[in-house]
């Protein structure tokens, strides 16, 4: 059975989506923090031990979804990594495969994120 999961960082540089899907999971009993670009999320994984994080993959600046999810495997390996991204193709669930994280292409239901947070395995 994988731990329970409380402590998510989400990061998407879209501020209305990234508040009302994180508003969504603290409804649902997680502690959600947000972050809107890759210096800012490496910024908080580098302070707290999330339990998951969370990333889209297109955002502002140099570094994407993916290189964050890396940084933290580095920082926190075994913990969940999924990557959430509204620009699907065929090479990222097998690169998300390979550095060891989930693929949730957008937009998936609220009950397919869950399932993906939950299912560490």
């Amino acid at each position: 059975m994988s731990p329970v999961v409380k402590d998510i960082l989400f990061v998407d540089d879209n501020a209305p989506f990234r508040h009302i899907i994180a508003d969504l999971l603290r409804d649902r009993e997680y502690q959600v923090h947000e972050a809107k670009d890759a210096q800012d999320a490496l910024r908080l994984i580098k302070q707290d031990p999330f339990d998951v994080v969370i990333a889209d993959l297109v955002l502002p600046g140099t570094l994407n979804g993916i290189d964050i999810l890396v940084q933290y495997n580095r920082l926190s390996p075994g913990k969940g990594r999924i990557l959430f991204t509204a620009f699907p193709s065929r090479q990222l669930p097998k690169i998300c495969a390979y550095i060891g994280a989930r693929y949730l292409p957008k937009p998936a239901s609220l009950h397919d994120l869950i399932r993906v947070i939950e299912d560490r395995s």
